[in-house]
């Protein structure tokens, strides 16, 4: 009994150190590691826009970062290339979760192509 109060309180502490000190429970990070130039990319959760930015391949990883506030509970993220037509989705569940990451990139199989890779980093124990 004990074990879940400390992984209860340990979580509802994670959650308000993230949203006091960042503006938000989930935190993603996006950015453009291609050889084009700019995109603009669109992260949609819910069917609701929070980030719509170009990105710059001229610094290596150069994330953007935004966080947002979402309830417990699952939620869809969608990256959309404006430019290119791309777009991938994923679900996620905002417990256990550490962040999100959207990273647009060339296709390794045919460098001439692009994909946006999208990766829910979550915590070990999956609460889904």
């Amino acid at each position: 009994m004990y074990v879940i109060i400390v992984i209860v309180l340990v979580y509802l502490g994670k959650q308000t150190y993230w949203l006091v000190n960042e503006g938000g429970n989930v935190i993603i990070y996006v950015c453009n590691s291609s050889n084009l130039d700019n995109v603009i990319i669109d992260i949609v959760i819910d069917d609701e826009t929070v980030l719509t930015n170009s990105h710059s391949n001229k610094k290596l990883f150069d994330y953007k970062r935004v966080a947002i506030f979402k309830s417990f509970g699952k939620h869809e993220i969608k990256a959309v290339v404006q430019n290119k037509g791309i777009r991938t989705s994923e679900e996620f569940s905002v417990i256990g979760i550490k962040w999100l990451s959207v990273e647009f990139v060339n296709d390794e199989e045919n460098p001439s192509e692009f994909e946006i890779q999208l990766i829910v980093e979550s915590v070990p124990i999956d609460f889904e």
